[in-house]
This record gives C-alpha cells, sequence and structure tokens, in this order.
C-alpha cells in the first residue's frame, strides 16, 4: 500500500514531518513505524545521500487493524527504547566529561592499586 493512496484517500495526514492517521482503520504507530523501515528510507534518500521527507512514496504492508496495533504497541516500545539509549549515553558522556575535567583539575586522582596504570 503507497502511502500516497492513503494521504488522497483522507485517511492519512501529514503534520510537518509527521505522519497520522485520520481513521480508526489505521493505526498511527504502525504507519509511523514502517516509515522508519530501511527499505522507506532508501526510498527517501537521494543517490548523493541526502535524506529528503517526502513520506508519499512510502509502503506500508496491508494488515488488519488488530495487526497493525500490535505492530503499534512493539513500535511505540522500539521509539521508548531509543530514547532511553539517547538519555543514557548522553548520561555517559556528561560522566566522562566529568572525570576528565576531575584528573586534570586535581579533584579526582588515579587509583593507585591499579595494576601499570591501567
Amino acid at each position: 500500500m503507497n502511502v500516497s493512496d492513503l494521504i488522497q484517500a483522507g485517511l492519512v495526514d501529514l503534520k510537518g514531518q509527521e505522519a497520522i492517521s485520520t481513521s480508526d482503520q489505521l493505526d498511527t504507530d504502525y504507519l509511523r513505524g514502517f516509515l522508519r523501515s530501511a527499505g522507506n528510507i532508501r526510498r527517501n534518500t537521494s543517490i548523493t545521500g541526502t535524506h529528503r521527507m517526502d513520506l508519499r512514496g512510502a509502503q506500508l504492508p496491508q494488515m488488519d487493524i488488530e495487526q497493525q496495533r500490535l505492530y503499534g504497541a512493539v513500535f511505540r516500545g522500539l521509539d521508548e527504547f531509543e530514547r532511553g539509549i539517547k538519555e543514557i549515553a548522553k548520561i555517559a558522556d556528561q560522566a566522562a566529561r566529568l572525570a576528565y575535567d576531575g584528573l586534570t583539575n586535581g579533584a579526582l586522582a588515579p587509583d593507585t592499586t591499579l595494576e601499570g596504570g591501567k
């Protein structure tokens, strides 16, 4: 199923960079999850590697609404996981910067019990 057909039929609305289902027969999280697939991202990337956000050419598999909701729930979980991982990476980066600063400004010292300074 082509997203442009869904837009034309009034089942999908594009709000900026976001696709939103306007029908109770199409799950928004299912829609957004499949739009993030490698195949759809490749369709929206030019030969020069530029990513253009034209979702109209994206493809979705046809599923009944119950299957869509199952996929949508998993896609929501993946989105939460991704946000969490990004937050952990941000905190880890801050911790490393603080450790570097602490070692270089004298607030921290190397552990003398480490063998060979490793």
